[in-house]
């Protein structure tokens, strides 16, 4: 089921490419839903969902509960929640590949205003393809200094984690030492035959920020997809850069490592 979804949003990001090539064609008639209703709608019957908005623009505004680049059509996802916490259904936004310096600056609780094409989809939740920005509000990120967070740990590392945690901060500074993904051998079946394959355990780096205290290091940790965006980026920084990086901070651990984290890193250009 999921192939057949990954294949028809490809086919159909295709398609609307070719057709913006084309002659003018009369304006798209645009629907303003919530995504309560949307959701509602669709999780009620998603058939009949899509032949109403069939031909329309969707537009549709919420919260962001996750924006990335890390999806198996390999093109920017921003899933739109309801502002009522209640709802735990969304809406899947897909965005060009060309709008991720855009998406990538979103952090979750931000407040946003999307518009896009519903698909047909076995999905338990809608899709919206060919998506296009509306209106934003404002980032929730905290802008922070590395020394700064690293005075705060010292003071009282306990407070901070408190005050910190799960928060999106934006930070920049140079990159003192990287941790690469990790390779590991492994054994598969081709042919019937075992044969040995190598795969990364997993597609993250680790960019420690330079400082002048040692005791206590700041990290920003950015993951991939294959060969996306983030991984190219990553694989390009060297030691001694001065990389800008926003990061979610939901792991600080004081008792041992002392290492301050900011996961979910997305570099920014300055």
């Amino acid at each position: 089921m999921r192939r057949r979804i990954v294949g028809r949003i490809l086919c159909l990001a295709a398609l609307a490419s070719l057709a913006g090539c084309g002659a003018r064609t009369a304006p798209v008639p645009v629907e303003v839903v919530s995504v309560h209703a949307l959701t509602a709608e669709w999780r009620a019957h998603g058939k009949r969902t899509f032949d109403k908005y069939k031909g329309k623009i969707v537009e549709v505004s919420g919260i962001v509960s996750l924006a990335t680049n890390d999806t198996n059509v390999l093109l920017p996802l921003v899933r739109l929640a309801d502002e009522d916490a209640k709802n735990r259904f969304a809406v899947q936004c897909y965005f060009s590949g060309t709008d991720w310096a855009a998406i990538q600056r979103l952090c979750e609780g931000q407040k946003l205003s999307v518009r896009g094409q519903l698909i047909e989809s076995d999905g338990g939740e809608p899709m919206l393809l060919n998506c296009q920005l509306r209106e934003l509000g404002e980032s929730p990120a905290l802008e922070a200094t590395i020394a700064g967070l690293i005075e705060e740990y010292k003071t009282n590392d306990k407070k901070m984690a408190e005050k910190y945690d799960s928060h999106w901060l934006i930070v920049e500074g140079f990159v003192a030492e990287i941790e690469r993904p990790k390779v590991k051998k492994i054994e598969v079946k081709e042919n019937k035959q075992i044969v040995e394959s190598e795969v990364a355990d997993e597609h993250c780096f680790r960019f420690y920020f330079k400082s002048d205290d040692s005791a206590v290091r700041v990290c920003a940790v950015c993951c991939g997809y294959q060969n996306d965006d983030i991984l190219k980026k990553c694989a390009l920084v060297r030691v001694g850069q001065k990389i800008k990086v926003l990061g979610r901070c939901d792991k600080i651990e004081w008792r041992d490592k002392k290492r301050i984290e900011l996961t979910q890193g997305r570099f920014l250009d300055n």
